[in-house]
């Protein structure tokens, strides 16, 4: 991990998307814990090419080495997680796939955990266990196992 002199981590969040997406996660990150500086968004409906995004943020990376940077991407295998997976040849570099809110939030919330890598695989399993489905048959099955708690 890496420090700033006085013990300050010194680490960058970086959100890459298709279409509006990073802004949109920044957003409603920024919404709920306020407004963060370390935090970019790179979308491509305005880089036009995950090329131009990955340029961006090599500049970006070799300008500021004594950063250490987490990449979230929205999809695995995507055009833009391709290309961006180039950058971890630089040791300060973490890419996550699958980026939701909820992945975000907690890997920004958490940010004083030293070690990076259990940072992020702590906040991919949080995602994973928040990811959920209600529907009809759920809901009447728990109506009748809460009898106290009237949901509809």
């Amino acid at each position: 991990t890496f420090r700033q002199k006085g013990g300050d981590f010194m680490r960058k969040y970086i959100i890459a998307s298709h279409g509006g997406l990073a802004t949109g996660i920044k957003s409603a990150v920024e919404m709920i814990i306020g407004t963060c500086g370390n935090i970019e968004c790179y979308d491509l409906n305005t880089y036009s090419t995950p090329q131009k995004i990955y340029d961006v943020i090599l500049a970006e990376i070799e300008k500021n080495e004594s950063y250490e940077y987490i990449i979230f991407a929205d999809i695995p295998g995507g055009s833009v997680y391709n290309q961006l997976m180039h950058l971890c040849k630089f040791n300060s570099v973490y890419l996550v796939g699958g980026v939701n809110l909820g992945m975000a939030l907690e890997v920004i919330i958490n940010e004083e955990e030293e070690n990076t890598k259990n940072l992020i695989l702590d906040a991919i399993n949080e995602a994973v266990n928040s990811i959920a489905l209600i529907d009809n048959e759920f809901m009447k099955e728990k109506r009748n196992n809460d009898k106290e708690e009237i949901l509809w």
